[in-house]
């Protein structure tokens, strides 16, 4: 599983521009500066927050809950049940964007057809590097009993082993494979670019620079620790667990095609489904050289593509493999943006031109407010798609129908 960042708190985090908002919003009131540094703060804010999965358009959900389900559930919740997610639309590496937007969401072959990211911005995806190493074969050396699985993430790796847990022969040829096998895994962030890690491959302790009571300042390197400063703290870890299952064998003993469930100790991550097929026989035609995964939860998808590195010396199985995967999280829309829309891109025109008596003033008021409004419409349907479209033009289109009746009027 490509694991993402994990929030360090359950707490809300206070958005941004509300921070600029409390400190500029001092006794002495808010000038005009004021107000539109404030807004460029914002529209800032949102672009910034925007990008880790382009657009990241529900933040509240990610940093108000640390279990996956829910936020999922948070997410569903603020979509106003427009989410689409074609499973079939992409099921491999090298399907087109169109295809893998089809599948996280954003594009959606029904209505509302368009959720929001691609095609107004470029899909963003996690990966991972993943090194497999045989530990021991079985008696007869026909197929890999245990092995380490070593996966390296840009936040976090993994460790662990597999083991064979069930075998079966096969009919025609004799041969035993593994039918069965199980793997545990301990998944643990890595420490931070300013910290120093012990140890430096797995770390168990993230040291920070820091002073002591004494006001002495202490190198990262240095990993202070007195009984009073404590300069270091435990990476987060939890361990995986997964069970695989043969289905398919070749016609030379070997598993061709095989499924497999992985979970987490504490049952907080949704479970992950996950099919491999073969796509290239060794040149022995005595295991697979090289295959490829579909993996699939409620929460992400992602594919993986794998080769055979290291043949055993039985020539019967593969040593040492690699692997590369890549995922993203399913995309929700997030009705909540059209507040940004209505309060930012809309009130203020309706206020002015409420204000306003004067019909010519009255027009260049209402070109400047069609063209601000515009942009906060185009902005957040981005983030959130047609569902915003809709709730902008059926509050606008009351205040089109008074604006048609006061020219009227003039």
């Amino acid at each position: 599983r490509i694991s993402k960042k994990k929030t360090e708190t359950n707490k809300p985090a206070l958005p941004q521009f509300l921070v600029l908002l409390r400190i500029t919003a001092s006794d002495e009131g808010m000038s005009r500066n004021s107000i539109g540094f404030l807004l460029c703060a914002l529209v800032l804010q949102l672009a910034l927050a925007s990008q880790e999965t382009d657009p990241k358009n529900s933040e509240t959900c990610d940093t108000s809950y640390k279990d996956d389900k829910k936020r999922l559930d948070c997410r569903k919740s603020l979509s106003g049940g427009l989410e689409c997610h074609d499973r079939q639309a992409c099921d491999n590496l090298h399907c087109s964007d169109e295809d893998a937007a089809h599948r996280a969401g954003m594009l959606c072959d029904g209505f509302p057809h368009y959720n929001g990211g691609y095609p107004m911005s470029e899909l963003v995806w996690d990966s991972e590097n993943e090194n497999y190493n045989c530990l021991q074969g079985n008696n007869a050396s026909t197929y890999c009993y245990s092995w380490e699985t070593i996966e390296d993430s840009a936040d976090e790796y993994e460790y662990g082993t597999c083991t064979c847990r069930t075998t079966r022969t096969h009919a025609a040829t004799g041969r035993e494979y593994c039918y069965h096998w199980h793997c545990q895994q301990r998944e643990s962030d890595k420490c931070k670019d300013n910290e120093h890690p012990v140890p430096t491959l797995y770390p168990t302790k993230c040291c920070f620079a820091c002073e002591d009571r004494n006001d002495r300042y202490h190198y990262a390197s240095e990993c202070w620790d007195d009984g009073y400063s404590r300069c270091w703290y435990t990476p987060e870890l939890e361990y995986e667990y997964a069970d695989a299952y043969c289905q398919k064998v070749s016609s030379t003993g070997y598993c061709e095609y095989w499924t497999q469930e992985e979970y987490d100790e504490h049952n907080h991550a949704f479970r992950e489904y996950e099919e491999y097929t073969c796509l290239q026989a060794s040149a022995n035609n005595q295991y697979c050289q090289k295959w490829k995964g579909n993996i699939d939860s409620e929460e992400e998808f992602e594919f993986s593509e794998c080769k055979c590195d290291t043949e055993h010396s039985s020539t019967m199985f593969c040593n040492n493999w690699s692997c590369y995967e890549k995922g993203q999280d399913y995309f929700f829309p997030n009705l909540l943006w059209s507040l940004l829309d209505v309060i930012i891109g809309v009130l203020p025109g309706i206020i002015m031109l409420a204000a306003l008596g004067d019909c010519c003033v009255f027009a260049i008021i209402f070109s400047s407010w069609f063209i601000w409004s515009s942009g906060f419409l185009i902005l957040t349907t981005w983030l959130s798609g047609i569902g915003i479209v809709i709730i902008h033009f059926s509050i606008i289109g009351g205040v089109l129908a008074t604006i048609a009746g006061f020219f009227v009027l003039c």
